[in-house]
Formats: structure tokens, sequence, C-alpha cells
């Protein structure tokens, strides 16, 4: 959604209010076997999220010094496309010390992106896909350059004002608390959560100190699960902090547009739906998300797909299952869980 005025940005990102809630609240387990709902699975290995790039290719990214992109031609050839794919260096053609990744297509034009967390000194990398599996970094100009401090770790696509623009979060965090080990003495860190609003499609802004007191603490995060765990509309975010409490922040911004959460259910694939891909379509708007099993960093998202929509009151679904089935789902009303069964179509909805 453009934006009008710098003070009608300024109010927008004000009224993003994030609220520390107590997990205890939530029934979330602090033990052993610490857990926060089934979004997000914080404790385990980091997953690297199958992702289909548009041209027939299912891939894998991580990143180790050279990014690494694995992809898959049909079903029996695999290789590694890093390099050729432009993902395994920056703009400048040199390597970085990869943490998180996510993707999304966060212009509308079809296309799963890539935004990457490094380490301290260097920015994330925001890589554009310009189709047929190869990548642009657009980190610079999109306005993500000033975002160097402290090691960046967990990362997501998330539209929390459901503008149909989605938006980046970061989690950031020293290798060690700050007074801690033998080699890190500091007193005070900056390691504070990083929220970039998506203005227009092609450039980010930085709205941290505009977005609530969450965003004001200095904590060494790690972990960020994204998922509208409170049945509002909203997307939510559980982080988990090295040496500390895990976070929970809630979305509590009062907007006015519209939204549309999916979940789907397989029958011939996996009944998780997991690699199967949705399109939304609302207000001329073309929107593509993946339901994956793992992502930002260590960290396991909610597999429902939530959408952003704007102004608009209904959406068109397309669904293109992992199998390879597609379904087509016209005048799709806003603002409700919609369940979607592979071969049977809406199978519930639900208005919150």
């Amino acid at each position: 959604m453009p934006i009008g005025t710098a003070a009608q940005d300024v109010r927008a990102a004000q009224a993003f209010i994030i609220a520390i809630v107590p997990l205890d609240e939530v029934g979330v387990d602090l033990g052993d076997g610490a857990e926060a709902g089934e979004f997000a699975g914080l404790d385990g290995a980091l997953e690297r999220a199958g992702k289909n790039f548009g041209e027939g290719q299912s891939a894998q990214s991580c990143a180790e010094e050279a990014g690494i992109l694995t992809a898959a031609f049909g079903e029996r050839e695999v290789g590694e496309t890093g390099m050729l794919a432009g993902v395994a260096y920056d703009a400048n053609g040199r390597t970085q010390g990869g943490m998180g990744a996510d993707c999304v297509d966060y212009d509308g034009d079809g296309l799963l992106d890539l935004v990457k967390t490094n380490f301290s000194d260097e920015m994330p990398n925001l890589y554009h896909n310009e189709g047929k599996a190869f990548f642009t970094d657009v980190t610079a100009a999109a306005g993500m350059g000033g975002e160097t401090r402290s090691v960046k770790w967990g990362t997501g696509f998330l539209d929390f004002d459901d503008d149909g623009q989605p938006d980046i979060l970061i989690v950031s965090g020293s290798i060690y608390p700050p007074g801690t080990g033998t080699h890190h003495l500091l007193a005070q860190t900056e390691s504070k959560l990083i929220l970039m609003r998506n203005l227009d499609g092609h450039r980010f802004t930085n709205v941290s100190d505009q977005a609530g007191p969450a965003f004001l603490d200095s904590r060494c995060g790690r972990g960020a699960a994204f998922g509208d765990i409170f049945n509002t509309g909203r997307i939510s975010v559980a982080v988990n902090n090295l040496n500390d409490y895990p976070s929970l922040l809630r979305n509590e911004l009062p907007s006015t547009n519209s939204w549309l959460l999916l979940k789907l259910v397989g029958t011939a694939t996996n009944r998780a739906a997991i690699g199967s891909r949705v399109v939304v379509t609302a207000n001329n708007r073309r929107q593509v998300q993946e339901v994956r099993s793992g992502g930002s960093f260590c960290s396991q998202s909610d597999l429902r797909l939530h959408f952003g929509l704007g102004t608009a009151k209904e959406a068109r679904v397309q669904v293109c299952w992992l199998g390879g089935a597609e379904e087509a789902l016209d005048h799709v009303p806003a603002n409700r869980l919609v369940v979607v069964k592979e071969g049977k179509g809406i199978i519930s909805q639900e208005a919150f």
C-alpha cells in the first residue's frame, strides 16, 4: 500500500504496539520440553526449508560463508546452484556469516524472494527473485543497508499491518550474553529486535523505535517463530532468547485492513500440505506463499498461511498441491480462517 505522506507513515508505525505476553498465559511449557504452541518449535536443529522458485525447481537455502542454494531438477537430479543463482555472495562479491533465512513474494510479482541474516558489521541480504531461479542482491537499494549492529539470527516476513505488503522482522543478539565468558565482558550490547516496514514493494524503512516497548529492550535473541496464535488476524512472534526466558510478542495494531488465514489439509500429498503453494489475488495484487516445515533460525512457524488483503473484502485463492494438483477458489471472503482440503475445496470457515 503506497504511503501518502510522512505523517501517515508515522501514525501507521506508532499504531503497531507489540506487547510482551507471559508465556504461561498461552499454555507454554517452560520446563525441559519448552514449547510455544503448535507454531513455535524453538528448540531443535535449524531446518532448511524447501522452496520452489517458480521454474519447476525445488530449492533449499542456507548460508555458511558462501550461500548455498540446493536445487532439485525433476525428481532425481539435485545440484548446488548458489553461485549461479546469485545468492552465494553479497552485492560486493564477499562471503558473509549467514544465520537465518526466510522467503516470500514481497513485491507481488509472483516469485519467492529471499531474506538472510548475517553476522555483526554485516548487512542482512535481501535477494530479489528475477525469475528462472536467479536472484539480485537489492539490500542497499531496498533501504536495509544500515542494519549492521550485533549478530542477526532469526528472521521472517510478516504483514503486521495487513496492507498486502510483507514486512520483515529480524532478531539480533551477540554470540555471548553481555558480561559472560572470558572473551566477552561488555556491560551493554545493542541486541534489539528490528522491524522493517515494506513501503511500496521495493523499499523498507526501520520502524523499530515506534513498534512498542519490546523493540526497545536489549536482549540476546536467537530464534523467531511467526503465527496467529491468538486468532485475531494479526501475526504474533515467539522469540527464543539466550540464557533468558522467551518473549511472546502480540501484535496489537488496530488496523482496518482485511486479512485471510488459510489452512491446507492434504490427502494425496502429506496431511500438513508441506511444500504446497498458495497464490492469493485481491485488489489486483498477487501474493505467493508456501507451506514450510521450518525456517528463520531454529524455529517452526504456524503452518497456516496469513495474507494481508488491504481494503479488499474477498480474494481469489489458487492452491498448487505438492503432488501437482491445482484448485481455484473464487470470492473467498476476508477476515476469517479458511480450511481447504485437497480435492474437496473449502471444508470450513471461521470468522474471528
